[in-house]
């Protein structure tokens, strides 16, 4: 439950990001770029939640680098969803 709660505090605000980049015409590069990096730090919050519920601990850079990804393509998609 703990876990599910830190994804989704982390994630919409980064879906959110996409959205009020498109909304301000910001470039494309920057905002997946805000969306990368809030997804790292999200995976990270997401990776110390579930650690702390006493399942597996992952990589830092496996999370880190699963979360920026994950964190580009929702902002790209909020991004892409004005249109």
């Amino acid at each position: 439950m703990i876990a599910i709660a830190a994804n989704t505090a982390v994630f919409i605000p980064v879906a959110a990001i996409g959205a009020l980049g498109a909304a301000a015409d910001a470039p494309i590069g920057l905002v997946t770029g805000a969306g990368a990096a809030a997804g790292a730090c999200g995976g990270v919050v997401f990776n110390h939640a579930v650690a702390t519920c006493g399942v597996l601990n992952v990589s830092g850079t496996v999370v880190c680098l699963g979360g920026a990804t994950i964190g580009a393509a929702l902002a790209l998609l909020a991004y892409e969803a004005r249109e």
